[in-house]
């Protein structure tokens, strides 16, 4: 059986893009952060923390930073999308290196995905592959925010009764 060009394709698989710093808080300032992929392959991004696609921002140069980021990129090779890759990435001079050697699973209120006021995942700052993130279907379980709870940031609040989320080793990002 012989598969035509586009059929064939669609059929190999687009390599998703690394995002330079990756996921994490750090206690030195990152400046910038790059993206690669694929030689040849166009790359898209945003730092809204909307999906990209292939009418987002062309990748071209590094990307500037702030205190707080959140960087979604993909890859597009002859049209055929790759996975999206999530970064995270928190400059917090005050803060202590946090290593990650072992770590297979870091929430932090930073890189969560709110629904209204709920918590609905907390997307894990690891830096592991894939992600272990914690998710909670179930909006009368969802940690709510508490916006400047502590020092003028915010906080997830949990009732101690339903309030509970799942561990899964599996990146549910898209």
């Amino acid at each position: 059986m012989l598969l035509s060009g586009a059929l064939l394709q669609r059929a190999l698989a687009v390599t998703a893009p690394t995002i330079t710093p990756g996921s994490g808080v750090y206690s030195t300032y990152q400046s910038t952060a790059t993206i690669t992929a694929t030689p040849g392959d166009q790359i898209y991004f945003t730092i809204d923390g909307t999906n990209p696609s292939n009418s987002s921002t062309p990748y071209t140069v590094a990307i500037s930073l702030g205190a707080t980021n959140t960087i979604k990129a993909i890859a597009y090779s002859g049209g055929v999308p790759s996975a999206i890759t999530t970064s995270y990435i928190q400059s917090d001079v005050n803060s202590l290196p946090v290593p990650r050697t072992g770590m297979s699973l870091w929430l932090r209120n930073f890189g969560a995905i709110v629904s209204g006021s709920n918590i609905t995942q907390w997307s894990d700052l690891s830096g592991s592959s894939p992600a272990n993130n914690a998710t909670q279907a179930t909006s009368t379980k969802q940690a709510t925010v508490v916006t400047s709870a502590i020092n003028g940031i915010n906080a997830g609040l949990f009732n101690g009764s339903s309030r509970d989320y799942a561990y899964l080793p599996i990146n549910l990002q898209t």
